[in-house]
């Protein structure tokens, strides 16, 4: 099945299942987050790892959908971490519903997530779970970046895997399993799609400084007006110490100006999307190794390829 048609599947799914519950004002803030856009990345993939393993599409999309509520439930919370006050180009649910209704929909969302997944086989909640931690541990480890000064690249690797590409991992273990696959199977599904994840947040660590507000929806220059340690830094101070005094600057309009010029003047630019194709050709051999077959991978390729090209 086509990636576009696995994408109104599921978003008919979502539309057919809105939650419910009393207090009316703590669901509907979860509707308005879960409704708010994007490519669904996450369900989709694990849709598509259902299928490739003989599941009907309707047998997939209850675990797709918990996986897509989960991913909202940190969207929302690191929203708050982050003070963002837009997302897709819309308000925040903290901004516009305020922050303790925020906090808890958010929490409400997680114990929904679990919730759908009750009667899985035993390997398939213990991925989710340790996934869900494996999450936090790297929201948590961006924020100490923060405020230490001794970031590595390798911890900078670790904390994207752990806060991006293993929750990639996971949906394609979960659809996999979900569907029969034997737990060696479902584990090379997750080591695709975790490489997928990789080059996924290097291209969205890339959008943050390099792409425009009309694109992606977000704050320009985001990661700089935060000062976080992401590639671009990490790799500009390796060469050399100038980008500490940038970072330095108070105005965040001239900081994002001159980390931009920065980072293209040693040609960081096209060297972290050369960094960002490595894991992205990697992502390929796994999955050619798999031998699904042309139908069965055509979803993956796309999604593969939507990822490492998008600009939004």
């Amino acid at each position: 099945m086509k990636l576009d048609l696995l994408q109104k599947k599921y978003l008919a799914y979502l539309q057919a299942n809105s939650f419910v519950g009393e207090p009316e004002n703590l669901y509907e803030p979860i509707n308005y987050i879960m409704n708010l856009g994007g490519k669904r990345i996450r369900p989709v993939l694990s849709m598509a790892a259902g299928l490739a393993f003989d599941a009907p599409v309707n047998d997939t999309l209850r675990l797709a959908h918990a996986i897509e509520t989960f991913h909202n439930f940190t969207l929302v919370h690191d929203d708050i971490m982050d003070e963002a006050e837009s997302r897709r180009g819309k308000q925040t649910v903290h901004i516009r519903n305020g922050l303790p209704t925020a906090i808890l929909a958010g929490d409400n969302m997680l114990i929904l997530a679990f919730q759908m997944f009750e009667g899985c086989r035993a390997d398939v909640l213990n991925v989710f779970l340790k996934t869900a931690q494996e999450v936090s541990n790297g929201q948590q480890m961006d924020m100490n970046f923060e405020e230490s000064s001794n970031v590595t690249m390798p911890d900078y690797l670790e904390m994207i895997r752990l806060k991006t590409a293993v929750l990639l991992g996971c949906s394609c273990y979960v659809g996999a399993a979900n569907a029969g696959a034997d737990i060696e199977t479902s584990h090379k599904m997750y080591a695709f799609a975790e490489q997928m994840g990789m080059a996924f947040q290097m291209q969205d660590d890339w959008l943050d400084t390099f792409g425009s507000k009309a694109e992606t929806g977000k704050t320009e220059g985001g990661d700089i007006i935060s000062k976080k340690k992401m590639w671009l830094y990490l790799k500009a101070k390796e060469k050399e110490n100038t980008i500490d005094d940038i970072y330095a600057l108070e105005d965040p309009v001239l900081r994002i100006k001159e980390a931009r010029a920065y980072f293209k003047q040693l040609g960081l630019d096209n060297e972290l999307l050369a960094e960002q194709d490595k894991y992205y050709q990697k992502s390929l051999e796994i999955l050619t190794s798999l031998n699904l077959g042309e139908e069965k991978m055509h979803p993956f390729i796309e999604i593969a390829s939507f990822l490492k090209n998008r600009r939004h």
